[in-house]
């Protein structure tokens, strides 16, 4: 009795181990499309250097982008197959640009692993504003290749004295304006089953490890080390991957900088939906 159970548990280890390989092996291999807009941008800037450093040698990342676009713009967009979009692609390390695409072009390219979306910033803390959701993740589930992950990035609140016009709808508080984004995404996002990318939640917690630098103009992300942090969620979240090991940094960002972000990061993905205070940690 033993021996035989001690030969099913071996062949158990042994198909863990394959599958684990397996598992490995795709890993060497990411592509991640996202529908969404400036945000997206910021969050996807620095993704092709962070999945380098980790070892993935093919990786494809597109982005389809609409100033300041919304989920009910976006959904409209699909209804008519609309080529309304910049398409941003990167497989080399380097973004290159293309004018009047279609949401259809972009599915049509290849097998996305990911797909991910987002509601246009002064709406993501407004629950009512994500009902067009349900139309858009119908449409990639009914033209994409394969079978992506799908995902969803929580946004991040304003800087405490932005000027943003949507910046009153939360009373021009960056607390409120955070509380109501996390609200929002838990209420009408976790029952979907999308997986969180936690953005809005690293940036908070980037605050307070940083301070207020972390936007270029009050609501963007700064160019380097906002982005790199929202990077590293996309990464840790969406694809899953152990950022621990990550050597990359943008230009600008130091070493020590480096190592808070990937803390900044992680403590975000733990705790999606609260501040956590690095330092004190």
């Amino acid at each position: 009795m033993y021996s035989r159970k001690k030969g099913r548990f071996a062949q158990l280890l042994k198909k863990c181990a394959k599958m684990s390989k397996i598992a490995g092996e795709k890993m060497k291999k990411v592509n991640i499309l996202a529908l969404g807009n400036s945000f997206s941008q910021d969050c996807m800037s620095h993704v092709y250097g962070i999945l380098k450093s980790l070892g993935v040698e093919d990786i494809q990342l597109g982005n389809l982008v609409i100033g300041g676009c919304s989920l009910e713009t976006h959904c409209n967009n699909l209804r008519g197959d609309l080529p309304a979009y910049d398409y941003e692609s990167n497989d080399k390390g380097v973004w290159e640009y293309a004018k009047e695409y279609k949401v259809s072009d972009a599915l049509a390219l290849k097998k996305w692993d990911f797909i991910f979306t987002q509601q246009y910033s002064g709406h993501s803390g407004m629950a009512e504003t994500y009902a067009p959701l349900d139309e858009v993740l119908a449409y990639f589930k009914n033209n994409a290749k394969g079978n992506p992950k799908y995902g969803w990035q929580m946004t991040w609140a304003y800087a405490q004295d932005s000027q943003h016009p949507a910046f009153v709808d939360y009373g021009n508080s960056q607390q409120q304006m955070y509380e109501s984004i996390v609200n929002a995404v838990q209420k009408v996002i976790l029952p979907k089953g999308l997986t969180v990318i936690p953005s809005g939640t690293a940036v908070e917690n980037g605050r307070v490890a940083f301070g207020e630098s972390l936007t270029r103009d009050t609501f963007h992300l700064s160019l380097d080390l906002g982005r790199y942090i929202a990077g590293l969620c996309v990464v840790k979240a969406l694809v899953g991957l152990d950022i621990d090991n990550v050597t990359f940094a943008p230009e600008g960002v130091t070493d020590e900088q480096r190592k808070m972000a990937i803390a900044v990061a992680n403590a975000a993905c733990e705790k999606p939906f609260e501040r956590t205070d690095i330092n004190n940690k």
